[in-house]
């Protein structure tokens, strides 16, 4: 299906801004994709010619999203996803326009998450996730405190990005008042992404992440309107009465409204608690947290958290670079945090995830044996554990040795796993024979997901001899893969000259995408 969008409203899309917001998105993206990164980060503007052009000539055809299992802390996985440079950018500057209207329809008394920032010169989208989240917690301890309130219905939303319904969303848009023919376009663009099922968003971007947000505000209404206090972080909730015959009177009143949209509550993690129970919970680690948060934001800038993606596939240089050492950052209270015992699963992954964040930004080695003695073990983290130990790769001799490891062994559960490995890998000076070899077993291997064969591909073309740049080059015609051929095209930009440029010439016409990786390239290379 084809469709475009009025020159006029075109000319209403501030493009600079979307490639901002995405460059510091691509930081949390579930897939390492360097081919696409690079796009972004250094041919944003042909990038934008090209998609202007298809939206003001009604020829944008969106491609389905690339999606890899990703493991959840309960073991069972769920689909995460990027989206291709074209449609990354429209889905990102339509929806930059429409949450302007969107977000004067929150009611931000109630909900915290994903605070538009009404001046955005950095391309951050929202207010720090810690301060707001702070500001959540903060609000259900006022509410436990109160003596007018005895329980609250705790709701948490079953999978609750892949079961929102679009038609709901989209009605929701065009009651908030944003501008029509925008949201009829996204409206088209959500279709496309899930093969015209009608129901489910791309989760893990941006604008998603706002969508997700907007999409409760009916619930939040009704609340409002029977006199209910409530709390929401996205699809987390929290109602306050003022007695236990109240609150579950409401829990069945809160599952009808839910299922009117099209959602279930997620019932393990849903039920009536008494205020003075889930205040009890709010206080240790949550004082550690609160304690943690406010000395990351005092001691560490926000861009240390947004580093540039292209570093992902850039190296630290030769044996004779002279690594500088990192400013000294004690991060106390954040390991007074990561040290805390016996906490539930959902909680120890929100400690790591925050923790091992701080660590990684101030480039401290005090998570490392943790990290990697538990990469195999916690799926769920292979991302942030990548992220974490990329920063401590140049100064940690034996590390590349005792990661490789896992790729020789069947310890690795997941794809998600195997991908942020070999992403980290290809930074190490020498990955080593072993690494090369099921680097290029894995390449060729149709049961693996193109995202991890493209970081095969990647490590090839860094790390390779003459003989394995010469298997991944011949790999290119035998490849069904837009995607991988795509990642193998970009890999070719570490190749001797002549051999890049035959590259680059013999393949840059066969995708849109392609044209837009060789420009990219040619820009990272100063040439």
């Amino acid at each position: 299906m084809e469709f475009g969008l009025d020159n006029v409203a075109v000319e209403t899309l501030d493009y600079r801004l979307a490639l901002k917001r995405i460059a510091n998105d691509l930081q949390g993206d579930f897939i390492y994709a360097p081919h696409l990164a690079a796009v972004f980060h250094r041919a944003g503007d042909d990038l934008w010619d090209r998609l202007r052009s298809v939206l003001r000539s009604g020829t944008f055809r969106p491609r389905l999203p690339i999606t890899l299992e990703v493991p959840k802390l309960s073991g069972f996985p769920r689909p995460g996803s990027i989206l291709w440079p074209l449609e990354r950018l429209a889905y990102q500057v339509v929806v930059d326009r429409i949450a302007l209207n969107a977000e004067t329809t929150l009611d931000r008394s109630r909900v915290f998450s994903c605070q538009l920032l009404s001046e955005d010169p950095d391309g951050y989208m929202f207010a720090p996730a810690g301060q707001a989240y702070s500001q959540f917690k903060d609000k259900i301890a006022g509410l436990c405190r109160d003596s007018a309130y005895t329980h609250s219905v705790a709701a948490d939303v079953a999978s609750y990005f892949e079961r929102l319904y679009q038609h709901v969303l989209v009605n929701l848009l065009h009651s908030a008042g944003c501008e029509s023919l925008l949201v009829t376009f996204l409206e088209k663009v959500l279709l496309a992404f899930t093969q015209k099922e009608s129901h489910g968003i791309v989760q893990g971007l941006f604008p998603s992440d706002f969508l997700g947000t907007f999409y409760l505000c009916a619930i939040d209404a009704q609340h409002d309107s029977i006199g209910a206090p409530s709390v929401r972080y996205v699809d987390d909730m929290f109602v306050f009465f003022e007695s236990e015959g109240a609150a579950k009177k409401h829990q069945v009143r809160l599952a009808t409204w839910l299922r009117s949209d099209g959602l279930a509550v997620n019932e393990a993690k849903s039920g009536v608690r008494a205020t003075g129970a889930l205040q009890r919970e709010q206080t240790e680690v949550e004082n550690l947290f609160e304690t943690a948060v406010a000395e990351v934001e005092s001691e560490l800038d926000r861009a240390d958290f947004y580093g540039s993606t292209i570093s992902w596939d850039v190296l630290y240089g030769d044996s004779d670079t002279i690594v500088e050492e990192p400013d000294e950052v004690e991060l106390v209270a954040t390991k007074r945090l990561f040290d805390v015992q016996g906490l539930s699963g959902g909680l120890r992954k929100k400690v790591d995830t925050f923790c091992i964040a701080a660590f990684g930004a101030a480039e401290d080695d005090y998570a490392l044996d943790y990290v990697v003695e538990r990469f195999a073990s916690m799926p769920y983290m292979a991302q942030p554990f990548a992220k974490y130990l990329k920063s401590l790769l140049p100064r940690q001799d034996k590390l590349v040795e005792r990661l490789s490891s896992y790729l020789s062994s069947d310890k690795l559960l997941f794809d998600y796993q195997r991908l942020w490995l070999y992403a980290l890998l290809s930074l190490a000076r020498n990955p080593g024979a072993g690494v090369m070899a099921a680097a290029l077993r894995d390449l060729t291997n149709p049961n693996l997901s193109p995202a991890v064969r493209v970081a095969c591909a990647v490590l090839v073309g860094v790390h390779g001899s003459a003989p394995q740049r010469r298997i991944l080059r011949n790999h290119y015609q035998a490849e069904s893969s837009d995607y991988v051929r795509a990642g193998i095209l970009y890999a070719a930009r570490n190749f001797p000259k002549p051999e890049r440029e035959s590259c680059f010439t013999a393949w840059s016409g066969h995708d849109e995408v392609n044209s837009l990786i060789v420009r990219a390239a040619k820009k990272l290379e100063g040439a």
